[in-house]
């Protein structure tokens, strides 16, 4: 599988824009070594960056399709539907751990942005009392100045 041999179609104002793709055989859509049973398979790792490249040119709120043409048809049967339900699940999996990992990212983040506000909260305030228990002398200056670099 390689850019030659599939394109995007989108024109403004049109349907939505295609992904076409072309492979030799349905096992090349799918990861060779995955030992699930074929309509349970990961994609492959380059047919999926594949779709993803060509995806990330279109508009996000546009709706995709994915044409897949397989040069082999020898004893599909039913195979297209199962072929279209991997790729379906696939993306379905993809984005559920995305958004798995986006929550989390998002709640380490939250943390820390409140450990950071409480530690600077404590070194300010730290420097303040500091600042009121010295008076006006030169040390205050340097301590005050210092908690807040800290912080």
């Amino acid at each position: 599988m390689t850019r030659a041999n599939a394109r995007r179609t989108h024109r403004p104002g049109s349907a939505p824009p295609v992904i076409r793709l072309s492979v030799r055989s349905p096992e090349q859509l799918f990861n060779s070594i995955d030992p699930s049973p074929f309509h349970e398979r990961d994609l492959d790792e380059g047919a999926e960056r594949f779709i993803l490249n060509w995806a990330r040119d279109v508009s996000r709120d546009a709706q995709l399709s994915l044409e897949i043409t397989v040069e082999n048809w020898d004893k599909l049967g039913e195979l297209p539907v199962q072929i279209a339900e991997a790729v379906h699940d696939q993306f379905r999996r993809r984005s559920e751990t995305i958004s798995r990992e986006l929550r989390e990212l998002l709640r380490r983040g939250r943390i820390s942005a409140a450990i950071g506000f409480a530690f600077l909260t404590a070194t300010v305030t730290t420097g303040d009392l500091i600042g009121r228990s010295l008076g006006q002398s030169h040390a205050n200056g340097i301590i005050q100045e210092g908690l807040q670099l800290l912080g």
